[in-house]
């Protein structure tokens, strides 16, 4: 008997559902479709471009080998899955989480000195800037300042606030606690208000830590701070209801899973407006933020141990990289600075 072909509508659906399992795999596991990296020093920046998410990593140990590849980054916070880390904003009592927020284009600006995820509306335009720094006890960039600015698009004024919440993990397999605030460990629910003046925060395993700022000094300072399990901040809106002594399970699931959520209330912005609200995140520094400065961009050779230099090295070559492919512009006398500074470094080691 003659074997009846399928229907056409019948081998669609068939073809159709292994790949509704695939991008649901992929879209469950946080599976980025691509990103853009920005290198300095000790810290690598990795902008998801599918999702308007950020990691951040710190460049733990550099092998024998030149090879950039073989360098070994390890993340500041929740690297698995980009999207537990978000921006939100408050305009007019509406929350806007941006890069899931139908309201919001997004697109990312390429530029080594001072990339940004920027979400534009027709009320609002939302810039994420970032900006490399070095605290005072390190040599090479080791952390990031990011920016927050909010320009009101429209004619009358409007009421806006920023909400960042923060993944972490560094300090979830410590039984003392996950955070360190105001030189005390914190092993229970913990929030820092306009009360207290905590220099920073960390949190922090046995090879490095991530320090963040309470006030850094630009801009209006958060108005609250909150400590707590990631389930419950994520799954608010906007402010969780603090529990003083509360743990960090959220039972069943959500067991000793940390976060950080910043709060900047909203506040009123004229017409044609914008504000700028800034957070500090470096590599832990005995000094803190007693002095924080922008990495120099130019990278010039340091003086110091053979690490720094072929840190340098790879910093100067990046900028020359991106020149090149038309993400950032040099001129002549730059041009001119790296090339110097190149061939000072390959006659000092004997590179050819």
């Amino acid at each position: 008997m003659r074997r009846r072909l399928p229907d056409t509508r019948v081998r669609f659906r068939r073809c159709l559902v292994p790949v509704c399992l695939i991008v649901l795999f992929l879209s469950f596991f946080g599976v980025p479709v691509s990103a853009a990296e920005f290198l300095n020093g000790r810290i690598k920046l990795v902008i998801h471009e599918d999702t308007g998410r950020f990691s951040l990593y710190y460049l733990i140990d550099m092998p024998q080998q030149r090879d950039i590849h073989f360098w070994q980054y390890e993340p500041f916070f929740v690297d698995s899955d980009p999207r537990t880390s978000v921006l939100a904003v408050m305009v007019n009592d509406r929350i806007y989480r941006l890069g899931e927020s139908s309201s919001f284009r997004m697109r990312i600006r390429q530029n080594t000195i001072n990339p940004a995820i920027i979400f534009e509306s027709s009320f609002l335009l939302v810039t994420q800037e970032f900006t490399f720094i070095k605290t005072a006890g390190s040599t090479l960039s080791n952390g990031v300042r990011m920016n927050i600015r909010l320009e009101n698009r429209g004619t009358g004024e409007s009421a806006a606030g920023v909400r960042f919440l923060l993944d972490t993990n560094l300090g979830e397999g410590d039984p003392a606690g996950p955070f360190i605030s105001g030189g005390q460990t914190v092993s229970a629910e913990f929030m820092i208000d306009s009360r207290r003046n905590d220099p920073y925060w960390i949190s922090r395993n046995n090879r490095f830590g991530l320090m963040g700022s309470v006030s850094a000094g630009e801009g209006p300072g958060p108005d609250m701070i909150h400590f707590a399990n990631w389930k419950r901040l994520n799954e608010v809106p906007w402010k969780l209801a603090f529990t003083p002594g509360r743990n960090f399970n959220y039972l069943p699931y959500s067991i000793n899973d940390s976060a950080v959520s910043y709060i900047f209330d909203p506040q009123p912005l004229a017409g044609g407006a914008s504000r700028n609200y800034v957070i500090l995140l470096t590599m832990v520094d005995e000094a803190g933020f007693f002095r924080v400065e922008d990495a120099p961009a130019e990278a010039p050779p340091v003086s110091g141990s053979r690490e720094e230099d072929l840190i340098t090295l790879r910093d100067l070559i990046t900028r020359l990289d991106n020149h090149l492919a038309g993400r950032q512009s040099l001129s002549d006398e730059e041009l001119e600075e790296i090339e110097t500074a190149i061939a000072g470094l390959k006659a000092r080691y004997g590179w050819w």
